[in-house]
């Protein structure tokens, strides 16, 4: 579809105001006009799941450590290459489905500068391009993520002779991916 993605995480059955949240902003009106704009992914972590529920609750248990969700209810906005950028806990004062699309508004001016720093990695090669990945990382949200491993690994060939002053730095991170990928895979 090309559209952004926007990931709500909420916990519908922790307390009240989660309660309030997911019944009077997350209302049908509030879906429908959201998806005009988003390609949106609902992740409830509800304390007392269903047996149907409990297989969706344990993949959302998964996004929420991923997107080190600090509370509920929070919001990720990403590219439609699932570049993130901006993230926000919703402030109980937020009480309309209309007031979360003000938030999300403000939160999407972050978006051009994500965006731009993607374009100029693309665009650059050799020492340039290694400065491009270290600032792009530097802007983009969940930078932690393993999606930009591939990434980080490039950046010692890129810099090979240190020009951009990064090798040294990506040596250490590419080692420690590949010490990471190691141990998943018990080859330690």
């Amino acid at each position: 579809e090309g559209k952004d993605v926007l990931l709500i995480f909420t916990g519908s059955d922790w307390s009240k105001e989660a309660a309030f949240f997911s019944n009077n902003v997350l209302t049908e009106t509030f879906k429908t006009e959201i998806a005009t704009h988003y390609t949106v992914r609902f992740v409830d972590l509800p304390h007392n799941p269903s047996a149907a529920e409990r297989e969706a609750v344990q993949k959302n248990y998964l996004l929420f450590s991923e997107y080190a969700v600090p509370d509920i209810p929070y919001v990720v906005l990403q590219t439609a290459g699932q570049d993130m950028y901006a993230s926000a806990v919703i402030n109980t004062d937020i009480k309309s489905g209309t007031q979360l699309l003000e938030m999300l508004n403000e939160l999407s001016m972050q978006r051009g500068r994500v965006i731009e720093a993607r374009k100029r990695i693309e665009s650059t090669k050799g020492p340039e391009k290694a400065q491009a990945i270290d600032t792009f990382l530097s802007i983009v949200g969940n930078a932690e993520s393993h999606r930009y491993d591939s990434l980080r690994l490039q950046v010692p060939t890129l810099d090979s002779d240190n020009k951009a002053g990064l090798k040294g730095k990506y040596l250490l991170i590419s080692a420690d991916i590949r010490a990471k990928s190691f141990a998943k895979q018990g080859e330690f």
